[in-house]
């Protein structure tokens, strides 16, 4: 059979014996080029799944370890040592109740300066919302923090003895309840204090999502706060509700034209395989002349891209 066919392509084509096998040699390095690459192909793509459930593994277990690990956050500067601890009410207590209880000159005065701008506490966490409070500090006081409920004192009146028009009266009193301060904050200036301040999030939780933000380079739709580890539905609910993205906000770029190898492993939606694909890329054809030409790069997805434009400058 390949005796035939070699004879008819002799006949056919004119080619010599020597111009024949060359020819079947040619074909053959391409035959075996092609399945080459196709084999390479597929173990790369399966390498490359692999590789990112095992990188999804090890992002939990470090995750679980710093739960475990995570020291408390202490500034130093705002704690003085104290010894008795007792009841004290915010709300009227002296700056010298405050210096009693271990709190320093200048946390003691910015709580003076936000009660006399008419500032309330109405719950023990309240105290958190003055600057830089240190949550070690909170943690220690916080079974001491003693805020009377706001009672509305009702003189007993003896209704058999008023008449209609009083009794009228006094069903159209409407007695208001104190208002609590509605937060809103920027997400993207908001330190991991105030964030604690927002229903479900707590000292971990806020602390990832500062992270977070600086690995990205800045929030550009709050939508990327379902990508921080482990967030709950009430904090995203409450992160939704309470927080905001201001209008003239930018990012933090990175030069695609100028940054290395371990700046681009830095950023959360580049991993090892796409950094390195962009390098080669880069190294093979030369500089991106624009963002769009992004989209030559062997492995990125457009879904990943449109997550990554807002990071990248030319």
């Amino acid at each position: 059979m390949i005796r035939f066919f070699v004879a008819w392509v002799r006949d056919y084509f004119g080619f010599s014996r020597t111009e024949t096998r060359g020819l079947f040699f040619l074909l053959s390095l391409v035959t075996i080029a092609i399945f080459t690459t196709i084999y390479i192909e597929k173990t790369a793509t399966a390498n490359y799944q692999d590789r990112a459930t095992d990188l999804i593994i090890l992002d939990s277990l470090l995750s679980e370890l710093e739960i475990v690990t995570q020291p408390h956050i202490v500034h130093q500067e705002n704690v003085d040592v104290h010894k008795d601890l007792f009841l004290f009410n915010p709300n009227d207590a002296s700056f010298e109740t405050f210096r009693q209880l271990g709190i320093n000159e200048k946390l003691a005065a910015r709580i003076l300066s936000y009660r006399n701008k008419g500032g309330r506490f109405y719950e023990a966490k309240d105290l958190l919302k003055i600057y830089d409070f240190p949550v070690s500090l909170y943690q220690t006081l916080e079974a001491y923090i003693d805020i009377p409920q706001m009672k509305t004192e009702v003189r007993s009146v003896s209704f058999e003895k008023i008449n209609e028009a009083t009794k009228a009266e006094w069903e159209d009193v409407e007695v208001e309840s104190p208002k609590t301060e509605k937060l809103y904050l920027d997400i993207n200036q908001a330190d991991s204090l105030e964030l604690m301040r927002l229903k479900g999030v707590g000292t971990v939780l806020s602390s990832r999502i500062v992270k977070y933000r600086e690995q990205l380079g800045g929030f550009h739709s709050l939508d990327q706060l379902k990508e921080v580890y482990h967030i709950s539905e009430e904090a995203m609910h409450s992160l939704e509700e309470s927080s905001f993205i201001q209008d003239d906000f930018e990012t933090k770029k990175i030069k695609i034209n100028e940054v290395d190898f371990k700046s681009l492993l830095k950023h959360p939606y580049i991993d090892y395989d796409l950094a390195k694909a962009i390098m080669n890329h880069r190294r093979i054809y030369g500089n991106f002349s624009s963002t769009d030409q992004l989209r030559e790069v062997y492995y990125i997805k457009e879904e990943l891209l449109v997550k990554l434009l807002p990071y990248i400058v030319i």
